[in-house]
C-alpha cells in the first residue's frame, strides 16, 4: 500500500494492562477499525500525514519508525521493520540501500580500475573516497526530521 493511505498503529511495549503492549501494526483503510486496539497511530486520517509531500512524508515515516517507536517505545526492531514492509515507499528505500560489503566491493573495484589505467595507489585511494566525503559532509549538515504532533 502506499504511504498516504496507510495507518501505523502501535501500543509502547510498557503500557500496563494492554493487549497490544509492544505490538505494531500498518492497516489499510478497510482495516481502520482495527487501530481502536492500540494506543498510538500516525497516518491515514491526521492531515500532517495525508497533506504532507512525499518527500516529507518519507521523512516523518522514517523518524517515526526509529526515533518513537523503537528508540522511545521500545517496539522490537523486527516487528517494526516487518509492518512497515506493508508501505510501498518503506520497501523501494529498503531494497535501494547498498550493504557495507558492496560498498567495499565497489571501491575496491574502482581502485583496481585506476590501478590498471596507471594512477598511483594514492590517488586511486583519494578518488574513491572522495565521494564519501562528500555525501558524510552534507549529511552533518542536515536539521533532525522532527514530526509535530
Amino acid at each position: 500500500m502506499k504511504a498516504k493511505d496507510a495507518m501505523i498503529v502501535w501500543t509502547p511495549r510498557d503500557k500496563e494492562g494492554s493487549p497490544t503492549g509492544g505490538e505494531i501494526d500498518v492497516l489499510d483503510v478497510e482495516d481502520g477499525a482495527k487501530g481502536k486496539d492500540y494506543a498510538c497511530w500516525l497516518g491515514r486520517g491526521d492531515a500532517r500525514w495525508t497533506d504532507a509531500e512525499p518527500p516529507q512524508r518519507l521523512k516523518m515515516m522514517f523518524s517515526l519508525f526509529h526515533r518513537d517507536i523503537v528508540l522511545r517505545d521500545k517496539i522490537a526492531f523486527e516487528a517494526a521493520h516487518k509492518a512497515f514492509s506493508k508501505i510501498d515507499e518503506y520497501v523501494e528505500v529498503m531494497t535501494s540501500l547498498k550493504t557495507h560489503a558492496q560498498l567495499l566491493a565497489e571501491r575496491e573495484h574502482q581502485r583496481e580500475a585506476m590501478k590498471s589505467q596507471g594512477a598511483s595507489v594514492d590517488k586511486a585511494a583519494k578518488a574513491v573516497r572522495a565521494p564519501v566525503k562528500d555525501v558524510r559532509s552534507k549529511l552533518r549538515r542536515r536539521q533532525p526530521v522532527r514530526p509535530t504532533r
